[in-house]
């Protein structure tokens, strides 16, 4: 049996650009609420581990790390004294930290990621 696959150039659904419409300042404002629900989220998950209740899961904090809550993510992580000793924890929020920083940086325009050869 022999198939042959068809050839698709896919060079121009490949180049990506940052969206236009968003204002520098628009997406300042939007970090900032990011990160502070990022805070927020480690602040409760600190208190409900306190207190043995329902936590929040690990993957919502890495997810709010991923949007853009970096600062507010790791600041929690020192302020609260939150998830310090789980080097598996650590290690993902630190990729996730990466990912997020590169993400933002294109988004303003800094930094310029094409995947066409």
């Amino acid at each position: 049996m022999n198939v042959e696959l068809a050839s698709v150039d896919l060079s121009p659904l490949l180049a990506i650009s940052p969206p236009g419409p968003l204002s520098p300042m628009t997406l300042v404002i939007i970090l900032i609420a990011v990160n502070l629900v990022s805070f927020l989220l480690f602040r409760i998950d600190k208190q409900r581990s306190i207190r043995k209740a329902w936590r929040i899961p690990e993957r919502t904090l890495h997810l709010s790390c991923l949007a853009g809550g970096v600062v507010g993510a790791w600041a929690g992580v020192r302020v609260f004294r939150h998830k310090t000793q789980k080097l598996g924890f650590l290690s993902k929020l630190f990729v996730t930290s990466l990912m997020a920083i590169v993400f933002w940086l294109w988004l303003f325009g800094v930094l310029s990621i094409s995947l066409a050869r």
